[in-house]
């Protein structure tokens, strides 16, 4: 009895020996190494998970083939292409191993590909294996005892049933008359909430059926999928409703996502980090006598790629997203960086909106002016740096984002007015951790381009000079060695010949 636990211990020994062996000393990495020992053990697993799920099967459709007649042929082809995507696998492993083996780190890239190749494709297998099996296992306790399908369905329908959407009906409408291009979508999605509880309600009477006849006619298939598809209906109809309630709650909200910070983190994985404040503004909808208000806003740190981290890097104290009141989450515009707050500014030939309009100067000059009530919104996004915004600030803003190019506005010397290079968001912004390291000028990251030794970005040419640089050290450690083996062997043998 001890012996199977002991040989398995060593067997798992045995593996991480060979990896080391495989990925010691080469530079790989320490994500990329972890990375591969995981898939190595884990995959041996999951191809031992696969044959006892395809073992099981194949023993119920030997043991009860009327029974499981009907699927049992797709269940075959099923499982045949798991087997082949499970060996298709165990290829992609062979070589990344090989790679890690023969190349090291400056395969590293390749190399994660194809680890994340393999857990996609061991992991999709043993999945659609899982399903097999658990679709037999259900099927048998149906047949052996239907009334707890029936007990379980019965809770599903009623819950479904005495799903309220009263209240939501009401909110809708009333999003509808306050936002008129969204009725169609809104109606849209009711109209499909409704048509889940009704599926759901089929599902139901189909169960019923099936309960009625007598035992030796009952579709046991049949009552399977009409439980799951009631179950499945009142999961989605739960889902579907507090969705729905939560977008008509976005048409009332507009929001800016400002990049206020920027960060390098400089370690073998170099990693960057935007600081996102999410400004929001509160509009109300019709019979509501409160004016637009500010939301708390919310801020955070969030990695991005080395590509966005260098397109955003003039465009601190800009809008990075824009989301206006009447439109979703997912609709928000993010073509191009721009001013906070030029949003809620109106066309000049406009006139006006809910939150403003152009007034003219002593001069003549159209500048924009907040109401009363929304004039925070100059204070929020500007702060004590404010300037008014003349008509043509305003239409050169629209000409760059209509082309799709960040605006960052000029002032009377010609320095740009917003952005990283602004002298106004470098004061408001100079407890940042992008200003206080004047965009990390000092960092290796920044003195390279990108590319100094020891990070993934390195350039094959420094790991080159890295790499004979290394190898020189090796031979003059050894030339060293040797010749002090040598002197010590010659004043050892004047030493004997003396005595």
């Amino acid at each position: 009895m001890e012996r199977k636990p002991l040989y398995y211990l060593l067997a798992s020994l045995a593996c991480i020996v060979l990896l080391v062996m495989l990925i010691g000393g080469n530079g790989l990495g320490g994500e990329t190494a972890a990375l591969l020992e995981v898939e190595s053990q884990a995959y041996p697993a999951a191809r031992a998970e696969l044959q006892k799920k395809q073992e099981f099967v194949a023993g119920a459709l030997s043991k009860d083939p009327d029974f499981f007649a009907r699927e049992a042929a797709g269940w075959k082809l099923r499982l045949a292409k798991d087997q082949k995507q499970m060996e298709a696998a165990g290829g992609i492993l062979k070589a990344a191993q090989s790679l890690a083996k023969e190349q090291g780190g400056e395969a590293r890239a390749s190399i994660e590909q194809k680890l994340l190749q393999v857990r996609a494709a061991r992991t999709a297998a043993l999945a659609d294996a899982g399903e097999i099996a658990g679709r037999i296992e259900k099927l048998l306790a149906l047949r052996k005892n239907h009334a707890a399908l029936l007990e379980q369905a019965r809770a599903d329908h009623e819950a479904l049933q005495g799903g309220d959407t009263a209240a939501l009906k009401a909110k809708v409408r009333r999003a509808e008359r306050d936002w008129p291009a969204k009725k169609s979508d809104l109606e849209e999605r009711l109209q499909q909430i409704e048509k889940i509880r009704r599926d759901g309600e089929n599902a139901w009477q189909t169960l019923q059926a099936q309960n009625a006849l007598p035992p030796e006619k009952i579709d046991f298939f049949a009552m399977a999928t009409a439980g799951e598809m009631l179950h499945q209906s009142l999961i989605d109809f739960s889902h579907s409703r507090e969705h729905l309630d939560e977008l008509v709650d976005q048409l009332y909200i507009s929001w800016e996502k400002v990049l206020v910070d920027m960060a390098v983190e400089e370690n073998e994985e170099v990693r960057f980090l935007h600081k996102i404040q999410t400004t929001r503004i509160r509009v109300p909808g019709s019979g509501e006598e409160a004016v637009a208000e500010p939301l708390p806003p919310i801020e955070a740190w969030q990695p991005v790629s080395r590509a966005e981290y260098e397109k955003h890097k003039n465009d601190l104290g800009m809008a990075l997203a824009v989301k206006p009141a009447g439109k979703y989450d997912e609709e928000a515009e993010s073509s191009a960086a721009e001013p906070p707050g030029y949003a809620y500014i109106a066309p000049p030939e406009q006139g006006s909106n809910q939150y403003g309009h152009w007034v003219r100067d002593q001069r003549g000059g159209s500048f924009w002016e907040f109401y009363g009530k929304y004039a925070f919104l100059q204070t929020l996004f500007w702060g004590p740096s404010y300037r008014p915004i003349y008509a043509g600030d305003y239409r050169s803003y629209r000409r760059h984002r209509d082309s799709g190019r960040p605006y960052y506005g000029t002032t009377g010397g010609g320095q740009p007015r917003y952005g990283s290079s602004s002298a106004s968001t470098r004061q408001r912004y100079g407890s940042s951790k992008y200003v206080r390291t004047d965009g990390f000028r000092g960092s290796r990251y920044e003195q390279s381009g990108g590319k100094y030794r020891g990070s993934k970005y390195e350039t094959p040419a420094a790991r080159s000079r890295g790499r004979t640089r290394s190898a020189a050290s090796r031979q003059s450690s050894r030339r060293s060695s040797q010749g002090y083996r040598s002197s010590s062997r010659r004043r050892s043998s004047r030493s004997r010949g003396g005595k």
